[in-house]
């Protein structure tokens, strides 16, 4: 008898960079290099563009100064959520798409952070145009089960993280920001079938890492300013990606 759930993975990947429509991993990334390799050769790009950005705020006179010490490895997620999911459900239909009633959905719901520490590898393209794009990656151990009969397509979801950057030693109730990313969902929806675990890669570049170290390196120095040692997230999101982003396996 076949389960009538389904499930969704959702796993975060660091690329150099995105263009027209494809992810480039680091050049000097392949299949052979170990999670702690490739988060030293993605460092090396990352910290070039810290400095860069650091010059261009420089420049423009922005009293913000960007941490160099900072990892690719210090990223991690908290949370991954759907939001305007569908809260009805029945046995017949699964999640009632036709609903006004919507909700937050939590793929990932962590009691601790889920650090980039995992290899991770990526193939598409057709048979005479295939290529493999090698990352440092991150996923949840949390996969809920979505009761679901038959195929489904949610429509107007919208996928949001929440995540921060500290040292993988540092306290768990040390000072951190919560920085929260969107995903614009494409106009097709989320597709959903019965019996099957649909595995989704979110790929991150090297600019976006920076994007995210830029606001977190000013929320520091505005709580410096007001005397305050936590910000907790807002609903305004700090990065947007668009929905090529999130590319299903």
């Amino acid at each position: 008898m076949k389960r009538m759930t389904t499930v969704m993975t959702l796993c975060t990947m660091v690329v150099e960079k995105y263009e027209n429509h494809y992810p480039s991993s680091i050049s000097t990334i392949n299949q052979n290099s170990t999670p702690e390799e490739m988060i030293k050769e993605t460092d090396k790009l990352f910290h070039a563009a810290l400095k860069t950005r650091q010059a261009k705020l420089n420049e423009e006179g922005k009293d913000i100064q960007l941490d160099y010490e900072i990892s690719v490895g210090d990223f991690f997620t908290r949370k991954k959520v759907l939001n305007f999911f569908p809260v009805h459900y029945n046995f017949i239909t699964g999640p009632e798409t036709n609903s006004t009633d919507r909700g937050t959905f939590y793929l990932c719901n962590l009691n601790y952070p889920a650090w980039m520490d995992e290899a991770r590898n990526y193939t598409f393209g057709d048979a005479e145009s295939r290529s493999t794009v090698y990352g440092i990656s991150s996923s949840c151990d949390n996969h809920p089960f979505i009761p679901i009969i038959r195929a489904t397509t949610i429509q107007d979801a919208t996928l949001r993280l929440y995540m921060g950057i500290r040292k993988l030693n540092t306290p768990e109730n040390a000072p951190q920001n919560l920085l929260t990313v969107d995903v614009q969902t494409d106009r097709t929806g989320i597709s959903l079938e019965p019996n099957k675990n649909h595995q989704y890669y979110l790929m991150f570049t090297i600019e976006d890492l920076v994007d995210l170290a830029v606001v977190d390196a000013e929320m520091k120095a505005e709580m410096k300013e007001q005397g305050i040692i936590t910000r907790s997230s807002s609903d305004k999101a700090d990065l947007v990606l668009s929905s090529n982003r999130l590319i299903l396996r």
